[in-house]
């Protein structure tokens, strides 16, 4: 799933708009943090504002599970 985060996978989502390429993969790796099933596991909105400004390091966000492909 995680190699799916970069590269033609995410031009699926943006389409023909121009995007930042490295903010739209951050962007998409906070949404993962955000959505583990176990609240224990989701980042404090103080540490996602951090990583959405670029002053945190993106943890690898654990795979969801349930994965749809």
């Amino acid at each position: 799933m995680l190699q799916k985060l970069s590269g033609s996978e995410l031009n699926k989502v943006v389409g023909e708009e121009e995007v930042h390429m490295k903010t739209l993969e951050r962007m998409v790796k906070v949404g993962l943090l955000c959505i583990q099933d176990d609240p224990n596991l989701r980042p404090a909105m103080k540490n996602v504002i951090l990583i959405l400004e670029g002053a945190m390091d993106i943890p690898v966000p654990p795979i969801p599970s349930i994965v749809i492909t």
